[in-house]
């Protein structure tokens, strides 16, 4: 873990980004205009951490690495055939999500204004993590809680 997961992220669904776009490509209404999709929470990368450690019924070994430290050695890694990590991804897991402003100071325009309605991390997180599980809390139930971060308690749709 980089920066003692104090880093702020505000994922978004890539469904949500598509809606987005494809409604900005049909809508003549938003040419010219700058928009910021950005996710509906905003979360630590150690809140996101603890979150797949729930899901997955794991508790992982998380290790905090100065940045100079994870540059130096995914600058090493880079020579790999397949990089597992970038320098790139190093530092920009350094800086925090921040909601800005449109350049030459107009409107930034975000997913409500194009009608977007959003999903949370929470209620998709459990479909991609799901299956990462251990064989034996594959099958176990889960709760129809949606929206909210309960320890043991996510919401899944099929």
């Amino acid at each position: 873990m980089v920066n003692h997961g104090e880093t702020l992220f505000s994922p978004v669904y890539v469904i949500d980004v598509a809606t987005a776009l494809e409604t900005m490509m049909k809508n003549e209404t938003t040419i010219s205009s700058t928009y910021e999709l950005y996710g509906p929470a905003v979360y630590s990368m150690r809140e996101i951490y603890d979150i797949i450690d729930d899901i997955m019924k794991k508790k992982r070994t998380r290790l905090n690495v100065p940045s100079p430290i994870a540059l130096g050695i995914t600058k090493l890694l880079t020579y790999l055939p397949w990089p597992y990590l970038t320098p790139d991804e190093i530092e920009r897991y350094c800086i925090s999500d921040k909601p800005g402003k449109a350049v030459g100071g107009g409107e930034v325009k975000t997913f409500s204004d194009l009608g977007v309605e959003l999903v949370d991390l929470e209620s998709k997180a459990i479909q991609v993590v799901r299956r990462y599980r251990s064989n034996t809390h594959f099958d176990q139930p889960i709760s129809k809680n949606i929206g909210k971060v309960k320890k043991g308690v996510y919401h899944v749709e099929y």
